[in-house]
């Protein structure tokens, strides 16, 4: 078998348990990791934890053990398992998909889950006797549905039998039957129990009870106990009452039979008098209403009054025509702003002025490069003829050195090119000067276009805020007429409703006439009120005495009573049938791990423990520790098989280190699909089958 699972106790991982595992390690190490993992990957469940109403996992616990996402697949004839889903604080345990992407699915076990067998010692070794004798009802086969009810019939009309009949000195009550009744002993209890409830004037309880076997809304025998349960605790009730009834001695004074008498002309006068006060309350109601109504339509008239005072003060002549006449004035000193718009600058010979900049700019440059070069061109000739001329004499203007050559054919040559350079020099001086001016006029051109382009953008912003100014006068104004005319429009309204206020206040009388409820009056009411609830008592009293047949009641609760405990009794002695061959092989199973003894399981007295070799009986909870883990190995290993994957698992702890052995050996591994044992003990020997799985 192998395992995959994550987030199980915040730990994970992949293995291969084969048929037998031993999980070895110290505490802390995961054993108990992969033991949930087994769990939750077969069952959808963990059951170490709390489990919840219809045995639904506690989703805070689950969440606490299981992270989100959390998961655990078994690999066994295919992919079984399960993962947690988690939501805000709430948990899910839905199915998971396969490595391989395929979807996994619940084991194919009638209850939905795989045959998985945990052994919770704590629980089987700290509850109740009859909780352990559930827990362990609950790993054994469930007999067919029909004997179990022909069980619990039996032991029922036993019981039944024994309560109708008279006690005797050292009576034990009803016994229990050790094997299924036949026929004619059946008949036979049935016979007697018909004849005991005939004499005990019985007969049609016995009948209702006897009919819940024939209810056919009560399809097990679960539901079946229930309902006789509940028909118990149904005729103890009416018992009970019954009961009270006679303590309170209703029997020896029933009430006065005069008083009961005269309920009817007491009804009459409480109702008479009620509805006179009914009456008087509904009048007080109406005067009340009456004189509200009257005050609120004197103060509307008032109010009105005063509002169409108000406006015929506010709303003159003059200030209609004030108003009006600000409405226009608004208006035309508003268009009188929007003709008063600045003028825009002219921004084509803005353009054009900047355009001709440019182009003077260039001219200037292009002049100022010329006199550079002619000045360059005259100083260079200027040097030569200097050195030529010097005071050492004639020197060569290509080499430098002395020369007695006559060179002033090139002096003068040289002094001519001065002399041409420096008249080409004076026109280019005159263009440059010429171009500056230019330059300098168009500036100041540009300047002010540009001082008159930023009047234009002020003018502009202060002509837009007078002009939003006055459109706002143009509103304003606009609204106070509609609000002037709306309110003298609603003068014809507010005038007509004072008409018709006027007109009600005059058909509105002064006040409504008062029906009086006197202190007279409510006293006769009290007094016939409590006359008639004493009657009523009487009356109430003496129809209990009529049906209260205390005998009668007593009959009926202990035939409902006894006929719930012996069906219980029944379908327990008809499980404990079941238990023999399994107690036998428990005990074979027991020998081969080496424990003398015979396995006992009582579910009828709820006696579950060991009797040793010296035939003396040792309950389960006085079973030393290791020897507990061995009985439940012992019982777990025959528990019948069920559909799906066999599993079992179980701490073993408690066991000491040179007992693994002989436990591990003790196991049929045929009758396993897996077998799960954690220690934190190493073992003397491994037998032949068994794996070990260091925990670390």
């Amino acid at each position: 078998m192998k395992l995959y699972y994550d987030k199980i106790k915040k730990r994970g991982g992949r293995l291969d348990l084969g048929k037998a595992t031993l999980l070895q390690g110290d505490m802390g190490t995961g054993k108990s990791a992969i033991v949930s993992a087994v769990h939750l990957a077969l069952s959808g469940k963990i059951p170490a934890l709390r489990l919840g109403k219809g045995d639904t996992q506690d989703a805070g616990r689950l969440l606490k053990h299981v992270g989100s996402g959390g998961f655990a697949m078994i690999g066994l004839d295919g992919w079984h398992g399960y993962q947690v889903e988690a939501t805000e604080k709430k948990a899910r345990v839905i199915p998971v998909s396969s490595p391989d992407g395929v979807a996994v699915v619940p084991c194919d076990a009638p209850d939905g889950g795989a045959d998985l067998v945990f052994a919770d010692l704590k629980r089987l070794t700290s509850c109740s006797d009859k909780e352990r004798a559930e827990l362990l009802a609950t790993y054994l086969p469930r007999p067919e549905e029909r004997d179990l009810r022909g069980w619990a019939l039996a032991q029922a009309i036993l019981h039944m039998g024994a309560s109708l009949r008279p006690k005797k000195k050292n009576d034990a009550g009803p016994h229990l039957v050790s094997s299924k009744p036949t026929r004619d002993e059946a008949e036979k209890w049935r016979d007697a129990l018909v004849k005991l409830a005939d004499a005990n004037r019985a007969t049609p309880v016995l009948e209702a009870v006897l009919a819940v076997w024939k209810n056919q809304d009560l399809p097990g025998v679960e539901e079946l106990i229930e309902a006789l349960r509940q028909g118990s605790n149904a005729a103890a009730e009416q018992k009970r009452t019954a009961s009270a009834a006679l303590k309170q001695g209703l029997r020896s004074d029933p009430g006065d039979p005069a008083l009961i008498e005269e309920i009817p002309a007491l009804e009459s006068e409480v109702s008479t008098l009620r509805a006179s006060r009914d009456h008087a309350a509904e009048n007080s109601r109406q005067v009340d209403a009456a004189r509200k109504s009257r005050d609120r339509a004197i103060e509307e008239l008032r109010t009105r009054k005063a509002s169409v005072g108000a406006l015929n003060s506010t709303y003159t002549t003059a200030t209609i025509e004030a108003v009006k006449a600000a409405g226009k004035k608004a208006a035309a000193d508003a268009d009188k702003i929007r003709q008063s718009e600045p003028k825009p600058p002219n921004d084509d010979e803005l353009a054009k002025l900047r355009q001709s900049i440019l182009g003077i700019t260039r001219g200037v440059v292009k002049v100022e490069a010329e006199i550079r070069g002619i000045n360059a061109e005259g100083k260079a000739l200027a040097d030569v003829a200097r050195k030529v001329t010097g005071e050492a004499g004639v020197v060569c203007p290509l080499i430098g050195t002395a020369c007695n050559a006559d060179l002033s054919g090139w002096l003068a040559e040289t002094k001519a090119k001065l002399a041409e350079l420096v008249k080409v020099r004076a026109p280019a001086e005159e263009r440059l000067a010429a171009g500056k001016e230019e330059l300098a006029r168009v500036n100041q051109e540009t300047d002010l276009l540009l001082r008159a382009r930023d009047n234009y953008i002020a003018a502009q912003r202060d002509w837009r805020k007078a002009l939003d100014a006055a459109d706002e006068a143009v509103r304003k104004a606009a609204r106070n007429q509609e609000q002037m005319e709306r309110e003298l429009a609603s003068l014809p309204t507010i005038e007509a409703r004072i008409a018709e206020l006027e007109a009600a206040l005059e058909e509105m009388p002064e006040a409504i006439e008062s029906v009086a409820w006197t202190a007279d009056q409510a006293e006769r009411l009290t007094e016939a009120e409590g006359k008639l609830k004493t009657a009523h008592a009487a009356q109430a009293r003496k129809d209990v005495l009529a049906s209260a047949d205390q005998d009668a009641l007593e009959t009926a609760a202990k035939l409902w009573k006894s006929a719930h405990a012996g069906a219980s009794a029944g379908v327990l002695a008809c499980r404990q049938a079941t238990v023999a061959p399994i107690l036998q092989g428990a005990s074979e199973a027991l020998s081969r791990f080496g424990i003398p003894g015979m396995v006992v399981i009582d579910l009828v007295s709820e006696t579950i423990g060991l009797m040793n070799a010296d035939n003396e009986f040792i309950d389960i909870e006085a079973l030393s520790a290791g020897q507990q883990v061995f009985y439940a190995c012992a019982l777990l290993s025959v528990v019948p098989q069920k559909v799906g994957p066999r599993v079992l698992t179980i701490e073993v702890a408690e066991v000491r280190t040179e007992w693994m052995t002989r436990l591990m050996a003790g196991f049929d591994l045929t009758e396993w699909d897996c077998i799960l044992l954690a220690t934190c003990h190493d073992v003397a020997e491994v037998p032949e089958g068994w794996n070990v799985h260091r925990c670390e």
